[in-house]
């Protein structure tokens, strides 16, 4: 008799594409090449689920707008008798109120995938959640799985970090840039500054604009790249309003959603990340295997891979003074940049990297089996 094929029940009720969601394919296709079988229910708008199926995941659409629907829970439900499936893994809000009873229900082990910082507080929701609804939590680094123990919010026996693992051969110092900087017009001796992320609330895009203005009244050859999602148009409006008010606009690019984003890094000279709450960005990951130093605010477990002037620099959230400064820093000193892209590179080699993820998923799934 064959081994048993283990099917893995992933929900995202997330409509964008970002680092999420990202994690949650490049997870998915490292235990498929370990033997699993793994399987998406996604918002019928969510851009992972058409990504899902071209990287050879069943994907089901499922209405998933609000926290409690009986008719998404039962369809749900339906999906993992269906499936046969033995474990479920949630990833946001949405989806975890509505696939965690479902699983109750089926008597299936559940998961729980934190991935950004945000403040969990404790209530009696919080409570529900974390502890009734599912078994284990996993999260994206140890400062957000020590903020859940700190508050008394689940013993440190049910709760794991797991960072995400970053591709070294797709993010390389050996990969060129050339195409992106021809396609904007940039120089190959003009300092370009890139911000990756999904432009929504708390990623901080303003103040990389505050700061591009004040490194600007010092290197007028300074270029600036805005890479990501418009995913809210408020924020979105803020920003083109924030570019405008300090004239900016030939001086900052703006992509919108880009699927060449080892191009985009390695085109860079710094990459920055400014966000107020963050797990692991995955953009600062790449940067650093690409040899690229790397600005970014000590928030959520960026500190766990940015050692401030060893493997980066790390300022607060909102001082975007100190984010200027920081730039000119590197753009003056290019041995000093170097010298921290190189240390990066290896310290996302020895620590972050994808079979390191895949097999600690893996060892957290078969022991929840066992148990």
């Amino acid at each position: 008799m064959g081994k048993e094929i283990i099917t893995i029940l992933h929900t995202e009720s997330s409509i964008g594409w970002g680092g999420q969601e990202m994690r949650i394919l490049l997870e998915s296709q490292e235990l498929i090449k370990r033997g699993f079988r793994v399987i998406l229910a996604c918002n019928p708008r969510g851009r992972i689920a058409d990504r899902a199926e071209r990287a050879g995941l069943s994907v089901y659409r499922v209405g998933m707008h609000k926290h409690l629907s009986l008719i998404s829970s039962m369809k749900l439900f339906r999906i993992m008798k269906k499936e046969k499936v033995r474990i479920l893994n949630t990833h946001s809000s949405i989806d975890s109120w509505l696939a965690s009873p479902a699983a109750r229900f089926a008597g299936i082990p559940v998961i729980r995938t934190k991935h950004v910082g945000l403040q969990v507080k404790k209530s009696f929701l919080t409570r529900i959640l974390y502890v009734y609804l599912c078994d284990r939590i996993m999260t994206a680094g140890m400062t957000l799985r020590q903020m859940f123990i700190d508050k008394k919010i689940v013993t440190q026996n049910k709760i794991v970090s797991i960072p995400t693992g970053v591709d070294e051969n797709k993010y390389s110092p050996h990969v060129s840039g050339k195409v992106i900087r021809d396609e904007f017009k940039i120089r190959q001796d003009q300092p370009l500054i890139g911000i990756i992320a999904v432009i929504r609330h708390g990623k901080g895009h303003k103040d990389f604009l505050s700061a591009a203005n004040e490194v600007l009244k010092i290197n007028k050859e300074c270029r600036f790249i805005v890479v990501g999602e418009l995913s809210e148009k408020k924020t979105s409006e803020d920003i083109l309003s924030k570019m405008k008010e300090l004239q900016l606009k030939d001086k900052i690019i703006m992509t919108g959603h880009r699927d060449d984003i080892s191009l985009i890094i390695a085109s860079l000279d710094i990459l920055v990340s400014c966000s107020y709450y963050e797990g692991i960005p995955q953009s600062i990951l790449q940067a650093l295997a690409s040899a690229k130093p790397v600005i970014a605010t000590d928030v959520g477990s960026c500190s766990e891979v940015i050692k401030d002037g060893e493997t980066g620099i790390l300022i607060q959230p909102g001082d975007f003074m100190a984010l200027s400064k920081g730039i000119i820093s590197l753009i003056k000193d290019r041995d000093y940049a170097g010298k921290l892209g190189k240390n990066g590179r290896e310290f996302v080699l020895k620590n972050f990297s994808v079979e390191k993820m895949a097999g600690k998923v893996e060892n957290l799934y078969r022991d929840l089996l066992e148990q």
